[in-house]
């Protein structure tokens, strides 16, 4: 899928049980000019040694809720342990992270002073109530609102 479509960041959201930092290593050497975007399953404060493990393969960490024996990261609606997620930002100095787990326009401001992230993605609170793909007004509150924060206000 990678030769066909050439994208220029692949997201690995599978659960790191069923794609481990090998697999991310052997994607990375086989594609050297495709970033990694790896999500990060935060459940406990083994969630931070998961995290130190793909920084050296890694291009992106995204820290996302986790629910264990899931097959994949995220998706669920809900928040996490901010306090894991700003360890995560301090200790593995260089790759950008990206916050997400269950952020909405409510929240979203909290989450950044809280974590400090490069970034922050919402899914499942910026869908429509349906599932069936975005509440664009929900999307512009959420981006109002991270912006907002971000430019200091």
């Amino acid at each position: 899928m990678i030769e066909l479509t050439r994208p220029d960041i692949i997201h690995i959201g599978a659960a790191v049980e069923l794609f481990s930092v090998r697999g991310a290593r052997a994607l990375k050497a086989a594609f050297p000019d495709v970033r990694i975007m790896r999500a990060i399953p935060i459940v406990d404060e083994g969630s931070i040694e998961c995290a130190k493990d793909y920084r050296e393969v890694a291009d992106f960490l995204l820290l996302d809720s986790h629910e264990p024996g899931d097959r994949q990261i995220g998706g669920l609606g809900r928040a996490h342990d901010w306090r894991i997620s700003r360890r995560i930002v301090e200790e593995v100095g260089g790759v950008p992270v990206i916050l997400a787990g269950g952020l909405d326009a409510d929240n979203v401001a909290a989450a950044i002073a809280a974590v400090r992230p490069a970034g922050v993605d919402s899914k499942t609170k910026t869908d429509r109530t349906d599932g069936n793909g975005k509440d664009i007004d929900k999307a512009r509150r959420f981006v109002a609102a991270a912006k907002f924060t971000r430019s200091g206000r």
